[in-house]
């Protein structure tokens, strides 16, 4: 695979419930409405900005001449606090799991990251971003056909989701290319045990 050829993770954002883009008014321009922002959005919302803004803490310690990031403090930042707060807050909001789940992602701590998607799309199972990086997660760990499962189930829920075509391209691709390697081997490791047998018959 050619490295740029990788899997793109969606970004982390809160995604508007349908409930909430119907509350929105149509027009910026229209009446002016006041509309109170629910505190499990407004929680999650601060989370993403308190990430973006660097506040996502990391640790650096020297270990025998090597950096290493301490990820529990990652795990305890602002960020993250914000999130699980939201939870807390409202334990069905979607986008605060999700959320969560990236921060675990970034860090390569796919089990708790698993977690934390299933989460997301248990309370709203047309979440395709959350399927979309379930199928990053399982291509990373070599479970192609399990990703590209993932990846149809996002397109399944929106055929326009443009990462999920590409990353369903690129695992595809890498599934042809080890079913056509895994051929070769096994016609190769066939041809040599016909030579074996067939030097053992002439002997």
């Amino acid at each position: 695979m050619n490295p740029e050829q990788a899997d793109v993770n969606c970004e982390d954002r809160a995604q508007p419930s349908p409930d909430e883009l119907s509350s929105s008014p149509s027009s910026p321009f229209g009446s002016f409405v006041s509309l109170s922002v629910p505190k499990e959005v407004d929680l999650t919302d601060n989370g993403t900005r308190l990430k973006l803004l660097g506040k996502v803490e990391e640790g650096m310690i020297s270990v025998s001449g090597t950096m290493q990031i301490l990820t529990f403090l990652k795990m305890n930042s602002a960020g993250m606090a914000k999130y699980f707060e939201a939870i807390s807050v409202n334990p069905g909001y979607a986008p605060a799991y999700y959320n969560i789940a990236v921060v675990y992602s970034e860090f390569a701590r796919y089990e708790e990251a698993l977690k934390y998607y299933q989460a997301a799309i248990h309370h709203n199972k047309f979440y395709f971003e959350a399927y979309c990086n379930l199928g990053v997660i399982y291509k990373n760990v070599g479970q192609l056909e399990t990703a590209i499962a993932f990846y149809e189930k996002a397109l399944a829920v929106n055929p326009n989701f443009t990462i999920a075509k590409n990353n369903l391209a690129i695992a595809l691709t890498d599934y042809g290319t080890k079913l056509k390697t895994d051929a070769k081997v096994c016609s190769l490791s066939t041809t040599k045990s016909v030579q074996i047998r067939s030097n053992q018959l002439t002997n």
